[in-house]
């Protein structure tokens, strides 16, 4: 059962948060056309002595794009955001008395793991920032609460164990209660009321855990920090995410019905649209499944993607899902610029750091690979499969594997006909994009061109 709570008992609304915020958010002018007045000098040299702290907090194994290495907001607001969540003390629990052991969790706390492996041995898959888990997994296991995070998404989000951070959000409580009346009732969202077990990304399918972490609002991105501040590869993340994805039918709902009622739409108005383009959705989705199953019988074999889109009917069933709702990048945008929406800020408080858990993690996951690698060397080297009596496959010629190569580094666009099992809450992980990117404290390095999840 969903707790209830108080409006009088939480933060104010967004709207009020925002004048409030405002005015700590002024510009730096220049007093005359021949330099800068000596306050904003000192400003600016405080704005960079805070983001270059703000930078040790981060793993030097991050790999980032370049344009995300900038401060989402104001830098010196920045840093005391995340001074005053605090960082979690290790030293309150005690640490092993044999130097083995000791240096065993030392390393195993730095060691990243894949998201296909955590995908395969807890569960989940490998999109959804919340990803829903199988009763056989939590029935193998019994974890719960995964929460993996992209710094497409979220710049400020924590990697390095035990570190604060900050998660971006677009959920349905605050977005749809921004214009709530003192003493409405309102519900968290759910990832907000229990500690949540988070993973970053630091690279091509690595990811860190990082502890248990504790989510609390803070406030909203303002319209001068999302136009000046937020860098642009996280705001088109955002909006082309919002433009597609599933989590966001509750946003493209709002701005659809503004545009169509002239006015801001009620609470009652919008759940009542979001149940009806769900429906259509689930509907349109059943149909593509149909079309699915038919390409399958016909060809006799799982559809390849190119197959999918050789085949009209397939590609007419996808259509209609996409076609349930659809809201342009430039009206999202237009939303964000404008103040008719939000990316809401919530602190990440880590309250515990399961070191067993990470244990089994690291023992597992370097089994899987060792496996993994055993199994792929088998089938690379022909030689010692008639060794051992089995069956070589057939060689491929070049003309194939350039084929397939092209193939698989073709863009994919993530679509709504996808189940992928975030609906449940909001970001997907953001496809990669091409770009330069810049490892924190290392060479520089370019990054392979990659679509889908990494």
């Amino acid at each position: 059962m969903s707790t209830r709570i108080k409006a009088e008992d939480v933060e104010p609304p967004i709207e009020w948060k925002l004048e409030q915020v405002e005015p700590n958010l002024r510009e730096l002018k220049r007093e005359d056309d021949d330099g800068l007045s000596e306050v904003d000098t000192e400003s600016e040299d405080e704005e960079k002595v805070a983001w270059e702290i703000i930078k040790k907090y981060e793993n030097p194994k991050l790999e980032v794009k370049k344009e995300l290495l900038v401060p989402i907001i104001l830098a010196t607001q920045l840093q005391r955001i995340l001074d005053g969540i605090g960082f979690y003390d290790f030293n309150s629990v005690p640490a092993p008395t044999n130097p083995v052991e000791k240096d065993r969790e030392e390393r195993e706390r730095d060691t990243p793991v894949s998201r296909e492996f955590m995908s395969k041995f807890y569960g989940g898959n490998m999109i959804a920032t919340f990803p829903s888990l199988r009763t056989e997994f939590m029935d193998k296991h019994h974890y719960r609460n995964f929460m993996y995070l992209n710094k497409d998404f979220n710049p400020s989000a924590p990697t390095v164990a035990g570190n604060p951070g900050l998660f971006f959000s677009s959920d349905r409580f605050w977005l749809q209660n921004v214009d709530a009346r003192p003493g409405d009732d309102a519900n968290f969202p759910e990832w907000s009321k229990v500690p949540m077990r988070v993973f970053t990304r630091l690279s091509s399918n690595t990811w860190q855990y990082v502890g248990q972490y504790k989510l609390a609002f803070c406030r909203a991105i303002t319209v001068q920090e999302w136009k000046e501040q937020l860098p642009e590869a996280t705001r088109k993340t955002w909006v082309v995410n919002i433009a597609e994805r599933e989590w966001a039918t509750v946003v493209r709902t709002r701005l659809l019905l503004k545009d169509q009622l002239g006015r801001k739409p009620t609470v009652a108005e919008v759940d009542a649209e979001v149940q009806r383009v769900e429906g259509e959705v689930q509907r349109a989705k059943g149909i593509l499944r149909v079309a699915r199953q038919a390409l399958k019988e016909r060809l006799g074999h799982k559809p390849t993607q190119k197959e999918e889109q050789n085949d009209l009917g397939v590609q007419e069933a996808k259509e209609g899902v996409e076609n349930v709702q659809v809201v342009t990048q430039e009206r999202i945008r237009k939303a964000f610029e404008e103040g008719e929406e939000f990316i809401l800020i919530w602190e990440m408080k880590c309250v515990h750091y399961d070191k067993t858990f990470q244990h089994e993690v690291v023992t597992e996951f370097e089994s899987w690979s060792r496996s993994r690698s055993s199994s792929e060397s088998k089938k690379k080297n022909p030689t010692a499969n008639k060794a051992s009596g089995q069956k070589s496959s057939p060689k491929k010629s070049s003309t194939t594997k350039s084929s397939t190569k092209k193939t698989s580094s073709s863009p994919r666009k993530r679509n709504r006909d996808d189940d992928d099992d975030d609906d449940d809450y909001m970001p997907s992980l953001p496809r990669a994009s091409a770009g330069q990117t810049e490892v924190l404290e290392r060479p520089k390095r370019a990054r392979r061109n990659r679509n889908g999840v990494a």
